[in-house]
């Protein structure tokens, strides 16, 4: 009776070790693409607040710092979770990000308006945010090129040749000023 026992509690043991095994393999993976996640954001949040230390000569200092941080907001809340948005999209993201910034030698509005855009390009949420942000971003960029516009006479923003509040798409620059 004691021999019955003794094998049923080492039968019962290993698919208990088995068990946890095969658990904390999904954990630990699930864990660290969490962690790459994260970093991957984290690193797309500095090369946005980078360029907050670069206003472009035509903006507001206060103003261009709040519009950048309008943009790390959306990225925040845009790429809120695995959920949200796959980790290869945000990989791309990176990516993408890093290429277009490492030829800036000064940002300007069309840097942010692009990682505005392509923020909303990683997926149905983000894209639906970034929409629904969109005037709140607009009205920052308004604010930073407003004064030293006005006083050159130039329109308060560059204009878009599709330039409509309903329109989501990646705005491209229009050669009218």
């Amino acid at each position: 009776m004691k021999r019955r026992w003794r094998w049923l509690l080492r039968i019962v043991g290993l698919v208990l070790f088995a068990a946890f095994v095969i658990v904390g393999d999904r954990i630990y993976l699930h864990a660290r693409t969490w962690n790459e996640f994260n970093t991957r954001k984290d690193h797309i949040k500095g090369m946005i607040m980078d360029l907050s230390k670069y206003p472009p000569p035509d903006a507001s200092e206060h103003h261009w710092l709040n519009l950048c941080h309008e943009v790390v907001a959306a990225r925040g809340n845009a790429l809120f979770s695995l959920s949200h948005v796959s980790i290869e999209e945000v990989r791309r993201l990176e990516a993408d990000v890093q290429q277009r910034l490492a030829g800036e030698t000064q940002p300007d509005l069309e840097t942010l308006d692009w990682i505005w855009n392509r923020i909303g390009e990683c997926g149905s949420k983000p894209n639906q945010y970034i929409t629904y942000r969109r005037p709140a971003f607009d009205e920052w960029a308004d604010a930073a090129f407003a004064n030293r516009r006005r006083r050159q006479g130039k329109p308060l923003r560059p204009t878009f040749e599709n330039d409509a509040p309903d329109d989501p798409g990646v705005l491209t620059p229009s050669t009218e000023e």
